[in-house]
């Protein structure tokens, strides 16, 4: 699947099977809050303060909703975009700055695993949605899909919508034995942490947010998200919830 996926990017992006739309850059930024539980044992709620930056030009996507970079190769009916991204959902993950980890002894002398660079293609076709990422850096090798639909956004009024979503995350062994397996390494029963081998996981998730349009070029959003994490993560020592949670309230302007 790795070679497919560059082989795939490298193709696409080549051949540019279609003209560029638009050549002007539209750009969006702004910042919120979010208050996100994780599934690591003994780990508190963090509470995060977040820029959001995204941006667009032609084909060409980037930011905290398009990944580092993507490109639309295909802007049909099925929309196909290839591109980059780093994904790092480890225990002392880069992306929870604030972070304030585990005083869980199982967590003692723990090594985190690093986070990796990914190649990413997504397919879109009305709600529906399926992406992959798929690591090139060489820590996990692994591979993770998301499949989700989105319902049409229900309008309250003219200014105010609720979106809603809904879909599974797909993660193969190596992902999960990467994030949240213990090697023999790793092992340390005297904290807890014993031996564990995970298997591939399925992982549902919910989305509702709700966007208010108070001026043309500003917008509020709050989102809330939940995930029931598979018995194949949720057994390993490291994990002690099935359930995780994400709030998030965003103020952005659009630039153009």
């Amino acid at each position: 699947m790795k070679k497919v996926l560059n082989a795939a990017w490298f193709l696409l992006v080549a051949v540019q099977a279609q003209a560029e739309q638009s050549t002007q850059w539209q750009v969006t930024l702004g910042a919120g809050g979010a208050i996100i539980t994780t599934p690591w044992a003994g780990m508190a709620t963090q509470h995060q303060s977040l820029p959001f930056v995204s941006a667009q030009y032609g084909r060409w996507r980037f930011g905290v909703d398009q990944g580092l970079v993507s490109y639309r190769v295909l802007d049909s009916q099925v929309g196909i975009d290839m591109g980059l991204n780093f994904r790092d959902p480890s225990y002392d993950s880069v992306f929870l700055y604030k972070s304030d980890l585990s005083d869980d002894p199982v967590f003692t002398s723990y090594d985190d695993p690093s986070g990796e660079l990914v190649a990413t293609m997504a397919l879109n076709y009305h709600g529906f949605s399926a992406r992959f990422a798929q690591d090139i850096s060489n820590e996990s090798s692994s591979l993770a899909a998301n499949v989700s639909y989105t319902l049409s956004p229900w309008e309250l009024s003219d200014k105010l919508r609720v979106h809603t979503r809904f879909g599974v995350r797909l993660l193969s062994e190596d992902y999960t034995q990467h994030f949240y397996g213990v090697s023999r390494v790793q092992a340390a029963p005297q904290y807890g942490r014993t031996e564990y081998h995970s298997q591939g996981a399925i992982n549902p998730f919910a989305r509702i947010a709700l966007s208010y349009q108070f001026a043309p070029q500003w917008q509020a959003v709050a989102a809330y998200r939940s995930e029931f994490w598979d018995d194949e993560i949720y057994h390993s020592p490291l994990v002690s919830t099935h359930y995780t949670h994400q709030l998030m309230v965003f103020f952005t302007y659009r630039l153009r």
